[in-house]
C-alpha cells in the first residue's frame, strides 16, 4: 500500500546522500526505481509500493513522480487543502528540476518508516550510480532494464509480476499472488484504524 510519508521518506534518503542536499527529479525517479528492483531481486517486494511505468526518459515510480512534477498536487497552492497529498513534511517545494531537504541535518535515523534492510538497499543504489547525473541514469536504464519500453509520448505500465520475473524471482506467479493477499490484509488493518 502505497503510503506518502513513506515515499517522502525515500525521496529524503536520496537527496541526503548529494553535498547540498538537493537532487534532481529525474535522478531521483531512476534511482527509487533501481531501489525498487533491488528490493525484489533481494526480498521479493518493492520499497516504495509505488506504481511502476515505463516514460520516454526510462522507468519512473508513478505516484512518486506525480508528487514531483511541476503542475501536480505536489506544487500547487490548493494542494494544501488536500491532507497528505504534499511532501511537505522533509522536502521543500521544487526548485526547477530540483528536490532540497527542508532539514540540511537530517539523518537516516529520522528515517522512520524504512527498515536498516531497506536504507541498506537504497546505499548500495546509491554506492553503485549516486555519481551519475540523471541523463547517465537514464541511458543506462533504457540499455540495462528489460523491462523499460520506449512508450512514446505515453506511459507504459511495468507490472509488479513483470519485474519479478527479470530480476529472477521463481514461481512468479504464486509469489505475486502472495504479495497481492498481503496487501489486501495491510489495507484492512489500515482500515481498522
Amino acid at each position: 500500500m502505497f503510503e506518502i510519508d513513506r515515499a517522502e521518506q525515500i525521496v529524503a534518503f536520496f537527496a541526503m546522500q548529494e553535498a547540498d542536499k538537493k537532487i534532481n527529479i529525474m535522478k531521483v525517479i531512476k534511482l527509487i526505481y533501481l531501489a525498487d528492483r533491488k528490493c525484489i531481486e533481494k526480498h521479493g517486494f518493492p520499497i516504495s509500493d509505488d506504481d511502476h511505468v515505463s516514460m520516454k526518459h526510462g522507468p519512473v515510480c508513478s505516484k512518486i513522480y506525480n508528487r514531483l512534477k511541476p503542475n501536480s498536487e505536489n506544487s500547487t497552492p490548493n494542494a494544501r487543502r488536500s491532507p497528505r497529498k504534499r511532501f511537505d513534511k522533509l522536502l521543500k517545494e521544487r526548485m526547477e528540476n530540483d528536490i532540497s531537504l527542508m532539514n540540511q541535518n537530517l539523518l537516516a535515523d529520522d528515517l522512520d518508516e524504512l527498515s536498516d534492510a531497506e536504507i541498506a538497499i537504497m546505499q548500495e543504489i546509491w554506492q553503485k550510480f549516486g555519481a551519475m547525473d540523471q541523463f547517465e541514469l537514464r541511458n543506462w536504464t533504457h540499455q540495462h532494464i528489460p523491462e523499460w519500453q520506449d512508450p512514446g509520448r505515453s506511459s507504459i505500465p511495468i507490472e509488479l509480476k513483470t519485474i519479478m520475473k527479470y530480476v529472477g524471482i521463481q514461481n512468479v506467479d504464486e509469489h505475486h499472488a502472495q504479495w497481492v493477499s498481503l496487501q489486501e490484509d495491510i489495507k484492512k488493518l489500515a482500515s481498522l484504524s
